[in-house]
């Protein structure tokens, strides 16, 4: 049994990552924990539902631990087999700190986000604080966050990385994705 509040906490959660213990029937782990979340009503993405990204549903990220110990690679190539169609699986081991790179790789890809930086004219972009946005943000959505006179003074803005051509012009529907650059004309 877990505590109510527990549910609440995964209601606002980005994703959920199951952590599996390889040393003990993972297979079995793995259902009872999706079937406790689907106890709970809360709807979790299924990658051979789509690809559509709905952000009323939580991507669900299968973290299998103890991937160092004898015979875990077996368990964890059943597991695979088993949910890697359905859900991202990945053989960690916390111990020899393995497996870390491809976890957070796969958790930043099921988050639905994109890092955005921005550029002032005449000046190199500022790498190091990229703005956090919601997949399927647009040049408006990225003003908004940096400063309100921004949406009220806008006449468009360029943008490098996605766009077709650098420094294209684009308008403020534009939606930007991962590692955009945008430079705003005001």
């Amino acid at each position: 049994s877990t505590d109510g509040w527990v549910s609440g906490i995964l209601r606002i959660a980005d994703v959920l990552i199951f952590v599996i213990d390889l040393s003990e029937d993972p297979e079995t782990q793995s259902e009872l924990l999706i079937e406790r979340i689907t106890g709970w009503r809360i709807p979790i993405i299924r990658k051979d539902e789509g690809t559509e990204k709905d952000f009323t549903y939580k991507p669900v990220i299968l973290a299998a631990n103890k991937s160092d110990l004898p015979g875990a690679e077996e368990r964890l190539k059943g597991l695979k087999q088993k949910y890697g169609a359905v859900y991202p699986v990945v053989g960690i081991s916390t111990i020899r700190k393995r497996g870390f790179e491809e976890l957070k790789r796969v958790v930043f890809e099921n988050s639905c986000i994109i890092r955005v930086y921005s550029k002032e004219p005449g000046k190199k972009p500022d790498m190091d604080t990229p703005f956090t946005l919601p997949l399927g943000s647009d040049v408006l959505d990225l003003a908004e966050l940096i400063h309100k006179d921004f949406i009220k003074n806008f006449k468009y803005a360029c943008i490098w990385c996605s766009a077709k051509f650098s420094c294209q012009k684009v308008q403020k529907d534009y939606i930007l994705h991962d590692r955009d650059i945008v430079e705003y004309h005001l």
